[in-house]
């Protein structure tokens, strides 16, 4: 009795569809296979405004996730925070690099921090609330809008590096967020939803030197403010 035996064909597929061939390629220069599994997960990067540096989220162990920088020519990366804890990535946010480039802001530990990126240590900018996230830079590298929450509502201080006491920048009447400076750093734009109208979303305008609030448009989206002087554009979803 003679059996026939056949040998077993390599073959992918997905619900009875071909794959793509899927051919080995070859690591990059200096990235070995154990380098790259012994690297923890890196995420939320973000890019100088020169180029020059990118700045990321390293999970260094211990339960610690902390920003690091490297030099886009190449390099080994610079720590710049320490004993930042860890939380899902996917909750985490990407640091913010200051308009000139020299200072990052980042959510550490429920707070808003700032390093220099020649070298220091952190500070936080925000001990004047029980927490703080969301950091947007002010034109001048100084000036540092951040997100607390006050009275069951999230509003939008503005206060800077130096961790001066912070004025707020909408009335309160509602969860502010999406804060855009314009060019000039005289107004802000920003959104807000009214809890007593939770299907309503408005997009208003700070003057920073009188105080007035514009409301430009209700159910915006996203908006952004161009040359100083030229028009704002918002996006509507109605």
């Amino acid at each position: 009795m003679q059996t026939d035996f056949h040998a077993l064909v390599e073959k992918y597929e997905h619900n009875g569809w071909p794959s793509l061939a899927r051919p080995d390629a070859a690591p990059p220069a200096g990235w070995s296979l154990p380098l790259i599994v012994g690297v923890r997960r890196v995420h939320h990067h973000s890019l100088s405004p020169d180029s020059e540096h990118m700045a990321f989220v390293w999970e260094t162990g211990d339960g610690l996730s902390d920003m690091f920088t490297l030099p886009i020519a190449g390099g080994w990366p610079q720590r710049l925070s320490f004993e930042r804890r860890s939380i899902p990535y996917w909750w985490d946010t990407a640091p913010r690099f200051s308009p000139d480039g020299r200072w990052l802001a980042y959510n550490a530990n429920g707070h808003v921090e700032v390093v220099a990126l020649e070298g220091g240590l952190p500070r936080v900018v925000s001990d004047f609330a029980v927490g703080a996230s969301s950091p947007v830079w002010m034109p001048d590298s100084c000036g540092l809008i951040v997100s607390v929450e006050r009275g069951g509502l999230t509003r939008l201080m503005l206060t800077n590096r130096d961790a001066i006491w912070p004025r707020p920048i909408g009335a309160g009447i509602g969860d502010e967020g999406d804060a855009a400076p314009a060019p000039d750093g005289t107004r802000i734009a920003y959104t807000r939803s009214p809890h007593d109208d939770l299907n309503r979303i408005d997009l208003l305008l700070a003057d920073l030197g009188s105080g007035a609030q514009y409301t430009l448009a209700a159910l915006a989206g996203e908006n952004t403010t161009a040359r100083a002087g030229h028009p704002m554009a918002a996006r509507s979803h109605c």
